[in-house]
Parts: C-alpha cells; structure tokens; sequence
C-alpha cells in the first residue's frame, strides 16, 4: 500500500524501488514538483539527492554572485537521480530546482557576541 502510495507521487521515469536504493545510497531524497508555466495542470517532477556534499558545494559557490545559472546548473546536475528531464534542462525550470535545492545549503542561524 505504500509503494503505491509513493508511485503516485513519482515522475513517471521514477519507481519507488528506484527511490528506496537511491535512499540507501545517499541518504535522504526529496521531490520537487513544479507547475507547467504555461499549464498550471500540468507539473514536472523530479527526485533529488537531500543533502550537498562538499564538493558540489565548493564546485557552485564561485559561480553564486558571477553567474547565477551556472550555480543553479551545476546545484541540479550534481544533486538530480531522476524524473522529468524538462527540470533539468529548461533554464527556467533549473533555476527553480536550483532554488529549491539551494534551501537544502542552510544550516540554521548563527550567533556571535564579543567574550
């Protein structure tokens, strides 16, 4: 029942199956579900790694105040196991999974205070 739970909500490239090795591999996975721009009825879906690795991170933070595409681009390519590849390649939809995974970089707030 919950497989097919799960199914329902996957990119039809994407089984849970896929899901469960790929969560055994990376860790958490999470899917982003975007609207169609010119379709609202339409959403694209993709499944993500959860968790930015080091050098996924040290790879896109250069480009963050130079280029902000290339940053998104290489965020989605890094972190992307599957689904519809329009999210991956249209470079509005990469910057909204950019976005989204970019949420993902934060750690929580942080405090200074002089001893």
């Amino acid at each position: 029942m919950k497989t097919e739970k799960i199914e329902s909500k996957l990119p039809s490239s994407v089984n849970a199956e896929m899901v469960q090795d790929w969560k055994k591999e990376h860790g958490e996975v999470q899917l982003i579900s975007i609207a169609d721009v010119e379709d609202e009825s339409k959403v694209y879906k993709a499944v993500v790694k959860k968790k930015i690795g080091n050098r996924t991170a040290s790879l896109a933070m250069p480009w963050i105040d130079k280029n902000i595409y290339k940053y998104s681009e290489i965020l989605v390519n890094a972190q992307w196991l599957g689904g519809d590849v329009v999210l991956k390649t249209d470079p509005g939809y990469v910057m909204k999974v950019a976005s989204k995974l970019s949420e993902n970089l934060s750690t929580g707030e942080a405090e200074s205070e002089n001893l």
